[in-house]
């Protein structure tokens, strides 16, 4: 009907669509949602200690449906703070396929399983509600990392979805009301027109540095890589790489040796271009097997528009809740390490102050 219609306009007739078999991850466009009974069955019979190499298996040539699931911030409306750690309370605000497939296995269950397994198991109700957060800004940056190493081999993705339609866990980045959830700061950070990510490059204990550049000039700047070990302020190795990338590429640009235990560490890079910083972390496992130490963070300064940290040890994920939009959030500080964030009030917000959680 629209070939006879509209016989000029090019246009796929469907979506997904291309290759064969159907929904090819090689050629035309895919929905990874329908690997979601995959991915499900991934986290409900594996450790996820392998959760790197799980993941390298998801690029594909175009992902016009790329699912991240999350639970809404302590601070969202929709649910009253009595209701919002609450199981049945999440489950029933969370849409779940209607396949049979998922009726005794959900979509809510998947997403509490895979970050207690990533993450550790959940200490309190609160610790389970913001580790179901960060779940979300791990997936999200996991996947754009992903995406733009294998670039051009992969041109893109979509996220499924930007924003809630009504109030709800799961899928969104942005909730009902207007406030950022954890994927949202993850991909406003990875989508930074020049980032870095770390991969493992075959043999145990190698790896290699990729730099992102999708800006349309060249990128020159350095590279800081160091293991940073997560019980006290050592930095257990570190090296620096001069960088000089070509426009609109991604390349790796450095890889070797580095003694990156398997646990007690996580290997980082800081990135310096002129006046531009940028941070990304690699862990050889789950984040569950960093040996965290609990540090607290102190609340050194607070304005109307501005909030001063200081980590009094490595801190995986700091988390800043409440009816605001952060320059950033969910970002991991060093021992020691003082980090200025600035925010401003959402439209219509119904609270004030911040809540502070750290992983």
């Amino acid at each position: 009907v629209i070939r006879r219609m509209d016989p000029y306009r090019r246009f796929f007739p469907s979506c997904p669509y291309g290759g064969k078999p159907f929904l090819s991850v090689t050629k035309g466009n895919a929905h990874n949602t329908f690997f979601l009974d995959w991915m499900f069955g991934v986290f409900q019979n594996s450790d996820l200690s392998d959760y790197h190499a799980f993941f390298d298996k998801t690029p594909s040539r175009f992902c016009s449906e790329l699912p991240v699931m999350g639970a809404p911030a302590f601070s969202s409306r929709f649910l009253s703070p009595d209701k919002i750690t609450d199981d049945d309370s999440l489950r029933f605000h969370t849409k779940n396929n209607p396949s049979p497939g998922f009726a005794g296995f959900g979509i809510y269950d998947a997403e509490k399983l895979f970050a207690e397994k990533l993450l550790g198991s959940f200490r309190s109700e609160e610790d389970k509600l913001f580790k179901m957060q960060y779940i979300q800004y791990e997936w999200v940056r996991s996947t754009i990392e992903l995406y733009r190493q294998n670039k051009w081999f992969s041109s893109g993705a979509l996220f499924w979805m930007f924003n809630d339609c009504w109030p709800a866990n799961g899928w969104a980045l942005i909730d009902y009301y207007g406030n950022p959830k954890a994927g949202y700061y993850a991909l406003k950070n990875t989508c930074r027109p020049v980032t870095a990510s770390i991969e493992a490059a075959g043999s145990p204990a190698n790896f290699r540095l990729h730099i992102l550049n999708d800006s349309l000039r060249p990128s020159a700047g350095t590279a800081r890589l160091f293991v940073q070990s997560t019980g006290s302020a050592e930095v257990l190795w570190e090296m620096t790489v001069a960088f000089d990338t070509p426009a609109n590429q991604s390349v790796p640009v450095w890889e070797g040796h580095i003694p990156l235990p398997d646990s007690g560490a996580v290997l980082l890079c800081d990135l310096e271009m002129g006046e531009e910083r940028y941070r990304t972390i690699y862990f050889p496992k789950r984040v569950c097997d960093l040996g965290l130490t609990g540090a607290a963070v102190q609340v050194l300064e607070q304005t109307d528009s501005r909030i001063t940290l200081k980590a009094d040890g490595y801190i995986h994920a700091v988390g800043l809740d409440g009816d605001y939009t952060f320059e950033d959030n969910f970002f991991p500080l060093l021992p020691g390490e003082v980090r200025s964030v600035a925010f401003r009030k959402n439209p219509d917000a119904a609270g004030d102050g911040i809540q502070i959680h750290c992983l």
